[in-house]
């Protein structure tokens, strides 16, 4: 029998400033070093421009002159985005944020109709496409390998509207807008399934997703405002409550980063409902297990997801939510007593949920 220890759940999660200017930034991603978002003056908000920026060097400007730009989403060092000429239908492009060299989807992703909002993750590309003759939106996923393109779901305009969120690894989130209320749903690459996130509230909206099927998304009540909440949805739930907005307050355009040492930042648009105002904020949704060894024995303890491998390693970050088996491991002719927590006992594997830091002691003896 598996025991499990549960983390209890910490406070809500403080929100970090990322882009805050006199302009109007929204629509962020990153990757590594690099951020990217869309900007625009608050007087002019339809002239969008995308930018792109490393750590504190100076921003570059993605889309071409002359045109408009929206931004869409990082995978390495290839940034997809939305790029157009006034009201014409634009396209979805990729920007190579080393080279700053520009270039054009195939024309079975680029068609006369408009598509927009881009993201990217290894041969994927989760898309919106909007059809101005029978006013019909798609979210459509593209292969770069194979060219095989998939249509996840569709609305008619003023009845419905479908709208691309993220793709990560083997999952992509998207949105669907309906008189009713707003849903978001995952769906899984390999097996091909969607799920339905289930919706308590009015408003469920602006999907992000962590590779491994992890979801994170808006809710709200029927207007801007009205208590908003920054949600995280495991594969099979439950759902928890990251941040509560102040009344009046918004949010849009998310999209998940994780990093290299465990942790994964959401960033999303900061909407202040009166006057409009966009800005670009995160919130950090990672904690630290830590692992100690006591007793006259010795062994190691490992995790899963990997990170923890104590001999050598004893602490590592996972993202919030993460169920985290540890197992400890008797050197040979000695034993495992038991863990610090009593609910793992002495049972040699012990499962932690991570929601708040994490500290654990392993008993040896002979």
């Amino acid at each position: 029998m598996v025991l499990a220890f549960a983390g209890i759940a910490g406070a809500e999660l403080a929100p970090i400033a990322v882009k805050s200017s006199p302009a109007d930034e929204r629509t962020p991603a990153a990757d590594g070093s690099w951020l990217s978002w869309t900007q625009s003056s608050h007087a002019h908000p339809n002239r969008t421009a995308v930018f792109a920026q490393r750590g504190s060097d100076p921003k570059i400007k993605v889309n071409r002159p002359g045109t408009l730009g929206e931004n869409g989403g990082i995978d390495g060092h290839i940034l997809v985005y939305h790029e157009r000429k006034g009201n014409y239908a634009g396209d979805i492009r990729k920007f190579n944020l080393e080279t700053q060299r520009r270039s054009n989807f195939p024309s079975k992703v680029s068609t006369r109709w408009d598509e927009y909002h881009p993201t990217m993750s290894g041969p994927w590309v989760l898309f919106s496409r909007y059809f101005s003759s029978t006013k019909v939106t798609k979210v459509l996923l593209y292969n770069t390998h194979t060219h095989a393109l998939r249509t996840l779901d569709s609305g008619r305009a003023l009845h419905t509207q479908a709208y691309s969120g993220q793709v990560n690894g083997d999952y992509a989130a998207w949105g669907h807008v309906r008189s009713g209320g707003a849903d978001v749903y995952l769906y899984r690459i390999s097996t091909k399934t969607t799920t339905k996130i289930p919706r308590l509230v009015h408003d469920q909206y602006a999907p992000s997703v962590a590779a491994d099927g992890t979801i994170y998304y808006f809710r709200s009540g029927n207007e801007c405002g009205a208590t908003v909440k920054l949600v995280r949805y495991p594969a099979g739930g439950p759902a928890t409550v990251l941040y509560s907005f102040p009344a009046g307050v918004d949010g849009g355009f998310q999209y998940v980063q994780e990093q290299t040492d465990g942790s994964l930042h959401t960033f999303y648009g900061r909407v202040t409902c009166r006057n409009s105002r966009w800005d670009i904020h995160k919130v950090i949704d990672s904690h630290t297990i830590q692992v100690s060894k006591d007793g006259t024995g010795t062994g190691t303890v490992t995790s899963v997801p990997a990170g923890i491998d104590c001999g050598t390693s004893c602490q590592a970050v996972f993202h919030g939510g993460t169920v985290v088996t540890l197992t400890a491991t008797p050197d040979s002719g000695l034993s495992f007593t038991g863990w610090s927590d009593a609910s793992c006992g002495a049972n040699p594997t012990c499962q932690v949920t991570v929601e708040d830091d994490v500290s654990l002691t392993a008993t040896f003896g002979p």
